[in-house]
């Protein structure tokens, strides 16, 4: 009996141990608990990309497992589905869905032959279902021009715009990366879409029934046919753009520049005639280039005229995407049936707007204003860039002068965010709207210039005003951005060329200080502003900048005060006519020119670069230390008088915590025609600046900023004329904006400016303006004291700096004197020096110093200095 339970205990005993060791997954602990696992915890989710991972937890004892959970069967879809293929007699076609996550294509569907071609055969019914009468007729004119294009697309080549063949499989690389999923689905949602191109007829008070979505809709659907050979959606993106045209309608003042509509118009056609040229039938193609002529150029629709041969291609609407983009782009698609429009074209083009681009570029800068124009003019020059590249196989234009371009404009952002020093007409202060308008030429410039760090400012920006399919085809070839959009960025940053100007920073972060110094060698006119020998100065707010608003192009605001020098921060004369009213002569404003060799001559020449330097503490260029720019302002002033120099300096090197740069301004003007002209600088400001008129001292405070202008010559007369009512004053009166569509004054949020002018009467006037940069509350007392007292030369010491500034525009080369007053050692910058070294003796010591730029920099014990050639 015994025996039986001793052998009944140790079958209990092996059976406990094998059911244990069952429910452990093969494991037994010492404790030899029984575990009863849990349903378990997911810990890290699986995807199709990455196995995820399930915990689970023993109900007896506490222990705890992990398991692995298979990739299988883990995609996320997306939400509509879109052809791949089409169905043959024989076999179905297919449809599928796009992984989000990994960009596969997955759940197929079949598609039936006649389900499918009951759809395609719908499709091309109603495209053959047209008349030649809806397109206006069946003829269309041919272009006669005596010009030869420098290039040409290969003929019978399609597609040849934006893309080719030869980028399909990038193209589709880039369709099934997940990074461009946003994209992608709004391209399948076109895809799937019922629009058919019919515009509403218009009723009522309505102008116009043109739709930019409309358009998006029908080159989506034709790049989905390039990507899957569907002709489904070819066919259907050809019926929208024959109902667009056909049903078209702008009536007159529905809109204040309509060509830009037409022009839209124009080009999608032409997107869709070269995307989808394999299914055009010759009728199809008759009636597109019929209906382009008579619905869209014709009878003044589109300003630049049909054939296109008016406005000019230096400014004005005739240097926007009339030509460039819209008209370049349909006559491309059109070339194997219509040549004559791409030798009309592609002849002006390359006549007359290459050359004049190659000119102005070489500022590495575009001209007529960042605010407002960037978005329409550089980028029109960027699509035709594009455009010439697909079609032609090259760029027509210098292309390491136009990379430079938006790699400029985002030197120009002051705060490490978003906001812009002004240039041109602008009419948005808070500028959050320009990186909208920036980001399409950004995209554009980062594709074809292969630019990381174009491409990180285009992913920062807010992609609102940019189409989804041309973000998708510009992604397609575009490097990854770069980690750091300012790392490759000039802290220092010269414009030469026709624009002659620096904009330098201290650094890149919201507590560095910016200051923009101009020259100007010449003006383009039109949005482009006299604001030569201009300057800017930024630190936690703007603390000297441009005023007044864009109200409207041919407003006597915008035409008479914003556009001219009188809202910059330049010089202009004042010419007392009788009393005390006066007449303000300004820099000269042309009107627009299409002659290229006119825009090179006299007439639009504003200034003469004299001289510019600048320098860094490390060769890295990471810690900068001065900005130099010279100039001859005479030939703005149109013979006020033979001399208008003015020559900047600014200091990043103070040598204090507290002081965050030196700014100063020389100015000299020699034989002005009328001796009693008053020279008058300029200095707009935000908030009301504080004037000692005694100490000849000005306090401007913006933000958490402040500047401190001490006058050391030329300043008998120190004016503050703002405030309401007087922010916009000229000749005696305010010079107001238009009112918007509340009845309100635009209003560009500046309380006005400040005067500085010697007293009238002499024919040579010389001021010198030194100014320093620090925190709203911080207190450097810092009193600047005069260099020379003679007439060959002025200066002055603040800090740690003395600037010293010879008067004769021509570069001295006689040996010069002068005391600089002060203890220890000091930096000096000493311009308007002859090209070599000098002898530089101080102290009881020489030293060679090599003049860079018309200045000399070295540092020296302050007291008496020589300088000799």
């Amino acid at each position: 009996m015994r025996k039986m339970m001793r052998l009944l205990l140790l079958a209990v005993s092996v059976g406990c141990c094998l059911f244990a060791f069952a429910s452990c997954g093969g494991k037994t602990k010492d404790t030899g608990c029984a575990h009863e696992w849990d349903e378990g915890t997911v810990i890290s989710a699986a995807t199709c990309v990455r196995a995820g991972t399930m915990e689970f937890k023993c109900r007896i004892c506490g222990e705890k497992k992990t398991e692995e959970i298979s990739t299988e069967g883990q995609h996320r879809l997306s939400d509509e589905a879109y052809y791949v293929t089409e169905p043959t007699v024989k076999t179905d076609g297919k449809q599928c869905k796009i992984c989000l996550l990994c960009g596969a294509e997955v759940m197929y569907v079949p598609v039936k032959y006649k389900d499918y071609m009951e759809k395609l055969s719908a499709a091309t019914t109603r495209v053959n279902d047209f008349t030649d009468s809806q397109f206006g007729g069946a003829n269309h004119s041919t272009m006669s021009s005596s010009k030869t294009p420098s290039a040409s697309p290969t003929s019978g080549q399609h597609p040849r715009l934006l893309f080719t063949e030869a980028d399909m499989e990038t193209i589709r690389a880039a369709w099934h990366n997940p990074a461009n999923y946003s994209l992608v689905k709004q391209i399948i949602a076109a895809g799937n879409s019922k629009e058919d191109g019919k515009l509403s007829p218009l009723s009522g008070s309505a102008k116009a029934n043109d739709s930019q979505g409309v358009l998006n809709t029908a080159i989506r659907k034709a790049l989905l046919y390039r990507l899957t050979g569907v002709q489904l959606y070819g066919y259907e993106a050809i019926l929208i753009v024959k109902n667009y045209l056909t049903t078209l309608e702008i009536k007159s003042g529905a809109y204040g520049d309509p060509e830009r509509n037409y022009g839209e118009a124009m080009f999608y056609t032409g997107l869709v005639y070269d995307w989808c040229y394999p299914l055009l039938r010759p009728i199809d193609r008759d009636q597109l280039i019929a209906g382009v002529q008579h619905k869209l150029c014709e009878g003044g629709k589109m300003e630049i005229g049909f054939p296109p041969s008016g406005q000019g291609a230096i400014s004005g609407h005739g240097s926007e995407r009339q030509l460039l983009r819209d008209y370049l782009t349909f006559s491309i698609a059109i070339y194997d049936e219509e040549p004559t429009w791409y030798k009309f074209i592609g002849g002006r083009f390359f006549d007359e707007y290459v050359p004049v681009r190659n000119e102005y570029y070489k500022s590495g800068y575009s001209p007529q204003g960042i605010s407002v124009y960037l978005s329409l003019r550089y980028c029109a020059d960027l699509w035709s860039a594009w455009i010439m590249k697909s079609a032609t196989g090259k760029i027509p234009y210098d292309e390491a002068n136009m990379r430079q371009v938006m790699r400029s404009v985002y030197s120009r952002i002051v705060d490490g965010k978003y906001t812009f020093l002004e240039e041109g007409d602008d009419e948005d202060r808070t500028h959050q709207e320009n990186l909208k308008q920036f980001a399409l030429p950004a995209q554009i410039s980062a594709y074809l210039f292969k630019d990381p760090t174009v491409a990180a400012w285009a992913e920062y920006a807010d992609y609102a005003y940019t189409p989804d399919i041309f973000r998708f085809l510009l992604r397609s070839g575009t490097p990854a951005p770069a980690a750091n959009r300012y790392d490759d960025l000039d802290l220092i940053l010269y414009n030469g060329g026709y624009i002659s100007q620096f904009v330098a920073h201290s650094g890149w972060t919201a507590n560095d200080v910016t200051v923009m110094m101009k020259i100007g060698e010449r003006t383009t006119a039109n949005h482009d502003h006299g604001d030569a020998g201009s300057f800017q100065i930024y630190y936690k707010g703007l603390l000297a900048g441009d005023s007044g608003f864009y109200d409207s192009y041919s407003s006597t605001h915008n035409q008479e005060y914003h556009q001219r020098t009188i809202a910059h921060n330049s010089i202009v004369f004042y010419r007392k006519t009788s009393g005390t009213a006066f007449t303000t002569y300004q820099q000269k404003h042309p009107g627009e020119t299409t002659s290229f060799s006119t825009w090179k001559g006299n007439t639009y020449k504003t200034g003469t670069t004299m001289g510019y330097a600048y320098g860094y503490a490390d060769a890295e260029k990471k810690n900068p230390t001065y900005a130099y720019i010279a100039g001859d302002l005479a030939a703005a002033y149109e013979g006020l008088a033979a001399e208008v120099t003015r020559r900047m300096l600014t200091v990043f090197d103070t040598g204090r915590d507290d002081v965050k740069a030196y700014f100063f301004v020389f100015d000299h003007v020699a034989d002005k025609q009328a001796p009693t002209d008053e020279t008058v600088f300029l200095l707009h400001t935000l908030n009301e600046p504080q004037v000692k008129e005694t100490e000849k001292t000005v306090t401007i405070i913006s933000g958490n900023g402040k500047l401190v202008l001490q006058n050391l010559c030329g300043g008998d007369r120190i004016d503050k004329i703002g405030g309401k009512d007087m922010n916009f004053y000229l000749n005696g009166s305010q010079c107001e904006t238009v009112k918007d569509k509340n009845g309100n004054r635009y209003n560009d949020g500046y309380w006005g400016r400040l005067e500085i002018a010697p007293n009238a009467g002499s024919a040579t006037d010389t001021m010198l303006n030194v100014m320093y940069v620090c925190d709203k509350e911080a207190d450097p007392s810092l009193s600047a004291v005069r260099i020379g007292t003679t007439d060959d030369l002025t200066g002055g010491v603040i800090g740690n700096v003395a600037a010293v500034f010879v008067t004769d525009k021509t570069p001295r080369t006689a040996a010069f004197s002068f005391t600089a007053e002060g203890s220890g050692a000091l930096q000096y910058y000493v311009s308007g020096v002859a090209a070599g070294n000098w002898t530089v003796t101080a102290g009881g010591q020489s030293q060679t110093v090599a003049a860079k730029g018309g200045l000399l920099v070295f540092t020296a014990p302050a007291g008496s200095v020589t300088v000799s050639k």
